[in-house]
């Protein structure tokens, strides 16, 4: 394979360069800012391919370059090209200027035993990665374009670096976009990579294709319920995911392996999870040599399961949507119910529903794989066992350990939950199903008469990879009797430093707002640009609005684009719809960034007055609201994906008649 100015042109059989140079026709056609290629025109794609095919067959009568190709820039990931599921150690090796803080070749010879196909590091673990063939995440975080220069001219042809850890801050950086433009130009096949990145649509016009939200919600979250746990880790892959989806970019889960209350059960939902809401790469952070019992027990299997039998099927498609059931159901997912590709699943189970790239772009619901994973987690205090010890003993509910690992080992024992059969009913559109087994065997499930099919058993955490022959059911907004109205961005603005909001009656319709401030709600900064800096508490934003004639439509819905941080909204005096930390079980760091939505049929109708009011709790930071609000009405029920390309769609149209 060798590089051009624009494009890669691998070696191989006619077929074989066609076939790839399609691949780059597509993705410089539907992912805007592909890495390395510019979008052809007509004509020059007819040129580019008949030269490839020349060249190709010149080179195979030559005799020489008809080996099958390694086409790493055209594969599966929609805006970089990644080969392989990332499924990788970040034990704060690009920090320490060696690299990680344990013996390098012990370290990563049991990383690489564990399953695990990357680490993240610094450059003495380059000779132990690449003795026992894992990838590097080069460490140059915060680092300045200087020292990105010299990493790079000094260890940039070392084969198993893949990339460079730029940053892990809360904000896309100057420093950060000037090394990426850098690394795009000096070293298109390595990946610039920010591993906390709340601001996708920023990054999204950089060359830096992977979203990475740290996910940490069950290592700090040991004394919470798990159910809750579960909810907010769900909460930010889905967010993750759609992001992913609408910016055409690839997700990369960072989760935490923190406490001695972690067991198995947690590692496996965490990777398997990630992976069934689209993620392409899995980030275990602060790796600690005495997690060895999970290690083996957990991370192991699941690795070898998602690299050797989910990876190569699912790499080149996208988690479109997540179908969950019980009570921590996360934002944005699908609920099954008659009529659905799922119509009922048991209730410990979820399901991430992958469709092919190309669908997907064409607005083409046809899914391919499901990845079904058993969402029960187990801590220790969940057997009446041990729940903290330290040291080399435990708490006395078991027999004192000889040592440290053999403390956890006895820890781990009691781990495991029986496996459960796990039983799905599809809809009418699903005509057969195949389950992957974890040793790469494939076994032909039955369908019975009512759709039910019942899968292997899984333990707590375990995911099974589902082959689904479904018929397509398109959906297309345009088509569709589908109005958006973008709501006006002036309200009336008030802050409750006193507290006088429920005693004065401020979400009443009938409430004077006359003397309170003007403010805009799509304003980037909220409150904080507009005379509020640094508050903390309460405000109130106040709209009469009439709904236009065009929306009578069976589904109305109000989008809100996001709010800093809580919010309750009114409705003609009434509490239509609440965004907290209660009804997301979302944090106030994960809360702020969330679009959110509800179904307001029941509190407007068309051409009628109506009152909107919004209180917002801040906690921290800018507050308020800062993006546009729509209401939409369709004949169909939409979900958090179609809203928000439906109200995406709508910004674009509105943009370009400005």
């Amino acid at each position: 394979m060798r590089q051009t100015s624009n494009c890669v042109v691998p070696t191989g059989t006619v077929a074989e360069v066609a076939s790839c140079l399609r691949q780059a026709e597509d993705l410089g056609r539907t992912a805007p800012m592909g890495r390395g290629y510019r979008r052809p025109t007509a004509r020059t794609r007819v040129s580019a391919l008949r030269r490839a095919l020349a060249l190709a067959v010149l080179l195979c009568l030559m005799g020489s370059g008809c080996a099958q190709p390694e086409v790493k820039r055209l594969e599966c990931m929609e805006r970089f090209g990644q080969k392989n599921l990332i499924i990788g150690v970040w034990q704060w090796g690009d920090r320490f200027p060696g690299g990680v803080k344990f013996d390098h070749d012990i370290y990563i010879r049991e990383v690489g035993e564990a399953g695990f196909n990357a680490i993240l590091g610094g450059p003495n673990d380059l000779d132990a990665a690449k003795k026992y063939g894992l990838d590097v995440m080069y460490g140059v975080c915060k680092g300045r374009l200087p020292q990105v220069i010299g990493a790079h001219k000094k260890h940039g042809d070392h084969p198993r670096i893949i990339g460079y850890h730029l940053n892990d801050n809360c904000a896309l950086h100057g420093y950060t976009v000037e090394n990426a433009r850098w690394l795009e130009k000096n070293a298109p096949d390595k990946i610039p990579w920010m591993s906390t990145n709340p601001d996708t649509p920023g990054q999204s016009k950089v060359p830096m294709p992977v979203i990475s939200t740290q996910a940490y919600s069950f290592a700090y979250g040991a004394g919470r319920p798990h159910v809750v746990n579960r909810a907010s880790y769900g909460n930010m892959c889905e967010g993750d995911r759609s992001a992913a989806n609408r910016y055409g970019m690839a997700t990369w889960t960072v989760m935490g392996l923190f406490s001695h209350t972690e067991t198995p059960s947690v590692y496996r939902f965490q990777a398997n999870a990630a992976v069934a809401y689209g993620a392409k790469g899995i980030w275990v952070f602060a790796y600690n040599r005495y997690f060895r019992p999970v290690l083996t027990r957990a991370s192991l299997p699941t690795n070898r399961y998602l690299l050797d039998v989910v990876g190569p099927r699912t790499l080149g498609h996208r988690s479109v949507r997540v179908f969950h059931t019980g009570p921590d159901l996360p934002g944005g997912c699908d609920q099954p119910a008659a009529g659905r590709l799922i119509g009922k699943m048991d209730d410990h189970l979820m399901a991430g529903v992958f469709v092919p790239e190309d669908k997907f772009l064409a607005h083409v619901d046809a899914p391919e794989y499901l990845m079904v994973v058993d969402k029960r987690t187990i801590k220790f205090g969940d057997h009446g066992k041990i729940i903290s010890w330290t040291g080399g003993h435990s708490d006395g509910e078991l027999p004192r350990p000889k040592s440290f690992t053999d403390a956890i080992n006895k820890m781990y024992e009691i781990e495991d939950a029986n496996r459960r059969k796990a039983r799905i009913t599809f809809g009418r559109r699903v005509r057969s199903v195949k389950a992957f087994l974890p040793d790469g065997t494939v076994k032909q499930c039955e369908i019975g008469v009512n759709g039910e099919v019942e899968l292997p058993s899984l333990r707590g955490g375990e995911g099974i990879l589902l082959g689904i022959d479904a018929v397509p059911m398109k959906f297309d907004p345009k088509g569709s009797n589908v109005a958006v109205w973008t709501v006006p961005n002036k309200w009336k603005f008030s802050l409750d430093r006193q507290n006088r909001a429920q005693k004065d009656k401020w979400a009443d319709p009938k409430f004077d707002d006359s003397k309170w401030q003007d403010i805009l709600t799509d304003k980037a900064g909220g409150w904080y640009h507009q005379g509020h800096a640094n508050y903390r508490g309460t405000g109130w934003y106040r709209l009469k609005i009439t709904v236009p004639g065009k929306f009578s439509h069976r589904n109305l819905y109000l989008h809100f684009g996001a709010a800093d941080e809580e919010a309750w909204i009114f409705i003609d005096g009434v509490l239509a719809f609440e965004h907290s930390r209660r009804t997301t079980r979302l944090g106030f760091a994960e809360l702020w960034t969330r679009p959110f939505f509800f179904d307001c049929s029941k509190f407007m109708k068309p051409g009628r007055d109506h009152t909107i009011v919004v209180q917002v709790y801040n906690n921290f930071g800018t507050g308020g609201l800062y993006k546009p609000i729509h209401l939409i009405g369709s004949d169909k029920e939409l979900n958090r994906a179609q809203l928000w390309e439906t109200t995406s769609e709508h910004e674009k149209r509105n943009a370009k008649t400005k």
